[in-house]
This record gives C-alpha cells, structure tokens and sequence, in this order.
C-alpha cells in the first residue's frame, strides 16, 4: 500500500512539472500576440520624427556630465592624492595571512630562514596587524642577524599584545639582542687615535 502512496505522489508531481513546462512553453511561444506599440516615435511638436539617418547616434540624445560634484574641483591630475581625503585600501585577507604563518613555521623547522622570513612578511602583507607572524619574524631575522628588523617586529608584537601569551620571550629577546647591538655597534665604531 505505501508503494503505491509513493508511486502516486510521483506521479502527480511528474505531472505537475509537466503542465508547467507546458504552460511557460505557450506563455513564450511566438503565436502570442505582442502588446501593441506605436510604430514611430512622436517629434516634440506631436509629429512624426523624422527618421535617422546612419551617420546620427542615438548617443547624442544621453549625454552625460563628466564634471566633478560640488566641492571636488580643487582635484586636478598631477595633484598629490594625500590631499584629496581619500583613504586606499590595503588588501587583507586573514585566513591567507594564518596560512602563511603556517609555512613559515615549517620553513623555521627545517631552518630554511630566508624562506621563513619571506612567508612571515608575506602575512603580514595579508594582515597588517598580526601578532604571530610579527613575533615569528623577529625570532627569523634574529637567527639571521638582522636585528634592526627583528627588534622592530618584537616591538609590533609587543605593541599589538602587550600582555600576550609570548609576550616574555619578546621581551626576552629584546633584552638579547639589546646587548647583541651594543656589542656589534662598538665593533664597527673605528678607533680614533
């Protein structure tokens, strides 16, 4: 008995489906008669427009203003853009930045720092403002010896998480390489005699 419950229902959905097509396949059908609709627009005056010859566009009837809104002349071309009040946008995309992190901490694995450190920067490129790809940064461009760098990356990270969870070993390689810089600026200072 369900069966046939099941068959019935199919059926009449089948049948359904079919009468629509149907119905939608007349509505389209070119024996429809069209609405009616005048022949030849009208002229201002009430005449007939006289017709259009092929050198006239229909274009000339739409023109539109190019001039600036009110308020915005003082742009020109050549002019610094700091000053026209726009804002660019910089791209950002956080699950491409997390992911570039990801590699970054595989290429720190294996060692391969320059490699690291182009995938650190590379998700900083996707979000500026990311505390785990500025602190692993510093801790690449501090193995590599590019301390200037890596001291401003440990600072951005202190910056954005003040408190973070890795907060102590920023400061801690802070402090490291505090004394890293002193000694490498005394050794490049020449002697005066």
């Amino acid at each position: 008995m369900r069966g046939k419950i099941v068959y019935m229902i199919r059926l009449s959905a089948l049948l359904t489906l079919w009468l629509l097509l149907g119905l939608t396949a007349m509505a389209q059908s070119p024996s429809a008669k069209p609405s009616p609709q005048p022949s030849e627009p009208a002229s201002a005056d009430g005449g007939k427009a006289a017709p259009r010859s092929d050198d006239e566009s229909s274009s000339k009837d739409t023109k539109i203003n190019l001039a600036p809104p009110a308020g915005e002349e003082g742009y020109a071309p050549g002019a610094d853009p700091a000053d026209s009040g726009v804002q660019e946008m910089t791209p950002w995309n956080p699950l491409k930045a997390d992911r570039n992190v990801e590699i970054g901490n595989y290429y720190m694995t294996l060692r391969n720092y320059p490699a690291a450190i182009s995938r650190y920067r590379e998700a900083l490129y996707w979000k500026k403002d990311d505390a785990m790809a500025q602190l692993r940064l510093g801790q690449a461009l501090e193995v590599v010896g590019q301390y200037a760098d890596a001291r401003k990356n440990f600072e951005g990270y202190l910056r954005i998480l003040p408190d973070g969870k890795f907060a102590p070993l920023a400061r801690k390689s802070l402090e490291h390489m505090k004394g890293k810089a002193d000694r490498l600026q005394k050794a490049e200072v020449p002697s005066t005699m």
